[in-house]
């Protein structure tokens, strides 16, 4: 069943008379969000026992409990979440347009997954970590912090949706056309505006071909290129012909230039849009299970080479992320060399995949320093990110937080550090402060998983990057809480606005009854 007809009318006859009740749009998506509080209880319940556990493990058993402290307690942490997110998709296909199993699989990543690099990495490794240590009991610290955050967070999501609220986006009747005329026009309108502000403004700015501050602005509207690319890909599926060609010419031109910014990430998100697209067409549980599969394989096979350009990049220049085209091309270059003349490209034993999602030692780090007097200030950036750019040029940048907290610790500028939204708030206020930013995102992400269930169950695929701005909320938990829960929301809101207007003439919100 296609998602637009998952929200439709029912036709009842009763005495021989028709009678005709339309569903509640917002009505069905409790239904369906309602379906997925079992395994997000479990989840619940899970992190509760593991949190009592370290606090006995704290209390009376540090030494004793190292081994939980330091593997076995994140490893669990991390596998409950891929399960439970597991659980909520394959039961509800749809909900992957929601950001709630984006963040258990980040979370997964960088509070289950990482952490372990203390226990299991390599010498190499353990050596290059040595600049963020982290002992059992700073380990113990920062599991119990990314525990009650996540916590937090899962309660007030599953308590947003039990609440029915008073009003709710109002639905449209563009559900009810041509599917595939619905992903034409936003095909166009995606990529008419994402395919020349990426390639006209960010790429050349990312490039070092023009040296002006970017506007957030722009970086958002380059990001519609990859729903652009979505929309080719669920065309290419249904139609094939003319859509199927322009799907593997924009998928072919994404990763050429994925490779020259020298990142997995972008690399990723060209492929994961492709084959979102492809679900989006065909909703099966076995192409979902088939896409992964191929993304972890490229991945494997570039993750060598990327790492190598970076590492080659740095040794030049001193920095991999100011670059100019002419120097990247040259680096990727010499790669292809080192890569025909050798057969490999050795980056060294050093398991920097595994370092880049660990976060323990940079937390730990960050709580030391708002317990010894020294808080940090990030967050008074709230009200610049919420003032465009183009009313006020003066504004500090949102992106130097990783590169000044960088400063802060190393005493260099050449590379950007993240602690997460979690080790943020402690950063910032301690425990007073943590817990209303995590109140906050799980509210978050309740609001936009509804938007995003509404819009995709009516096939508006004008909204959609707002649902991706949704989604890129919750993996981005390891981001900056500024650019990622301020900023992004900011910018959700002004396209939620415009769109609306589109589909909603007379009125943008409507409210509806309890």
């Amino acid at each position: 069943m296609s998602f637009t007809t998952q929200i439709q009318r029912h036709s009842v006859r009763t005495k021989g008379r028709s009678l005709q009740r339309t569903i509640n749009p917002l009505a069905k998506v409790q239904s369906q969000l309602r379906l997925q509080h079992k395994p997000l209880l479990r989840l619940i319940a899970f992190l509760g026992c593991l949190l009592s556990c370290y606090f006995l493990i704290g209390i009376f058993l540090l030494d004793m409990g190292e081994v939980i402290v330091t593997w076995a307690g994140p490893m669990s942490l991390g596998v409950a979440f891929v399960f439970t997110a597991y659980r909520i998709v394959i039961t509800k296909p749809i909900v992957l347009w929601t950001p709630l199993p984006w963040f258990l699989l980040a979370s997964a990543v960088y509070y289950g997954l990482g952490p372990t690099v203390y226990a299991f990495g390599n010498e190499d490794t353990l050596f290059h970590l040595r600049r963020f240590p982290a002992d059992a009991h700073q380990l113990w610290r920062t599991n119990v912090l990314n525990a009650c955050g996540t916590l937090i967070v899962l309660v007030c999501y599953v308590g947003c949706n039990n609440a029915h609220p008073r009003w709710c986006l109002s639905s449209s009747a563009d559900g009810r056309r041509s599917e595939v005329a619905n992903a034409a026009r936003a095909a166009v309108v995606f990529l008419s505006v994402g395919l020349p502000t990426k390639y006209l403004f960010s790429l050349p700015h990312e490039f070092d071909l023009i040296d002006y501050l970017l506007p957030g602005g722009i970086q958002a509207l380059a990001n519609l290129t990859s729903l652009g690319l979505m929309m080719l890909s669920y065309l290419s599926t249904k139609r094939g012909g003319v859509w199927h060609l322009l799907f593997i010419v924009l998928l072919v031109a994404e990763l050429i230039v994925s490779f020259l910014q020298f990142s997995k990430s972008a690399i990723l998100i060209a492929l994961i849009f492709a084959s979102l697209g492809h679900f989006l067409a065909r909703p099966r549980r076995l192409s979902l299970f088939r896409a992964g599969v191929v993304i972890l394989v490229v991945f494997a096979a570039v993750q060598p080479l990327v790492i190598w350009c970076r590492q080659e990049s740095v040794r030049q220049i001193g920095n991999a992320r100011q670059m100019t085209l002419h120097d990247r091309a040259d680096v990727l270059r010499l790669a292809i060399d080192e890569l025909f003349a050798t057969g490999t490209l050795s980056s060294g034993s050093t398991q920097l995949w595994w370092i880049r999602t660990g976060y323990a030692g940079v937390q730990a780090a960050a709580m030391s320093l708002y317990d010894n007097g020294y808080p940090g200030n990030s967050l008074s950036h709230a009200f610049y990110a919420v003032v465009p750019r183009l009313f006020w040029p003066e504004k500090p940048s949102m992106t130097e937080i990783g590169v000044d907290f960088c400063e802060l610790l190393t005493g260099h500028r050449l590379a950007s550090i993240g602690i997460g939204a979690f080790g943020e708030a402690y950063w910032n206020g301690g425990w007073m402060l943590v817990i209303p930013v995590c109140v906050y995102i799980g509210f978050l992400f309740a609001w936009l998983s509804r938007e995003a269930l509404l819009q995709m169950g009516s096939g508006n695929w004008l909204y959609l990057p707002c649902i991706f701005l949704g989604i890129a909320m919750g993996y981005r938990i390891d981001g900056w809480i500024v650019s990622s829960y301020v900023g992004s929301v900011a910018v959700y809101l002004v396209y939620l606005f415009f769109v609306s207007l589109v589909y909603c003439p007379r009125s943008v919100f409507q409210s509806r009854k309890a």
